[in-house]
């Protein structure tokens, strides 16, 4: 079954109550693009290779590790440029597979996440977005509950910010099963408006001074804040997700990516 696949917009399925997410890094640009293709092709042919409901996001600069919710500046380590992170939406406890790009070396192993909630902006549509920022967050010793209440307290400053950025589209949270960190999957409107947000506010996506955001940055237990962009997704579904609310066959979207 085809159709034409929503691109980021994919992402921000509330329905995915359990994904997978996986770093991988490239040698360089070819081999990236070169992956992207294999998504929109070589799964289509050979689908039992690739777990089902898939995406592969691309990014082109660095991830850095940012102090934004301790107010520190962000710095840049030695990092992969060419970037990438496999997104695979899984069904209750069936095994999610297990794929490599081609060219791919693996940065991390398959984590699991539970979603814990999210924000939509009800004045923006996500099949819009053309920017997905993850942030993981890790906290200094498992603890399920209080990974949730660092979630809330984001989304309640997300939702009270009279002055939150309409370029923010929507923001997903995620809880991994070993309860040692979040991740906020966030989809913007565009790099650039990204950028402004980010210049805008001390959290990134604040623009005022309010007690919830306080709240945020002085929460304790944060180890590290990790963020990475992507810039370029290619996604595909399997026949099991014949509505496809992950993506239909193929779709492989080109936005900026520098070389």
């Amino acid at each position: 079954m085809t159709s034409q696949a929503p691109g980021f917009g994919a992402l921000a399925d509330r329905h995915a109550t359990l994904i997978g997410l996986q770093k991988v890094s490239f040698p360089d640009r070819p081999t990236l693009e070169a992956a992207l293709e294999a998504v929109r092709r070589g799964m289509a042919d050979s689908p039992s290779h690739a777990p089902p409901n898939l995406a592969l996001l691309a990014g082109s600069t660095p991830p850095i590790d940012a102090g934004i919710l301790r107010g520190t500046t962000a710095s840049e380590h030695e990092r992969p440029p060419h970037h990438g992170l496999i997104y695979v939406r899984c069904h209750g406890d069936e095994p999610d597979g297990v794929w490599m790009p081609p060219g791919a070396t693996a940065q991390t192993g398959r984590v699991r996440y539970q979603r814990h909630g999210g924000y939509e902006n009800p004045e923006r549509d996500s099949n819009e977005a053309k920017l997905a920022v993850v942030v993981d967050i890790d906290f200094e010793s498992p603890d399920t509950s209080r990974l949730a209440t660092w979630a809330d307290l984001v989304l309640d400053a997300l939702r009270t910010d009279p002055a939150r950025p309409d370029a923010l589209i929507s923001a997903q949270f995620y809880v991994s099963d070993d309860a040692t960190h979040v991740v906020n999957l966030a989809l913007w409107s565009s790099e650039r408006d990204y950028d402004t947000a980010l210049d805008s506010g001390p959290p990134g996506v604040a623009q005022t001074d309010t007690p919830q955001w306080r709240g945020v940055m002085s929460f304790d237990g944060i180890c590290r804040n990790t963020v990475s962009r992507y810039t370029d997704i290619a996604t595909w579904a399997s026949e099991r997700d014949p509505a496809g609310q992950l993506a239909a066959s193929v779709s492989s979207r080109r936005t900026r990516l520098a070389g």
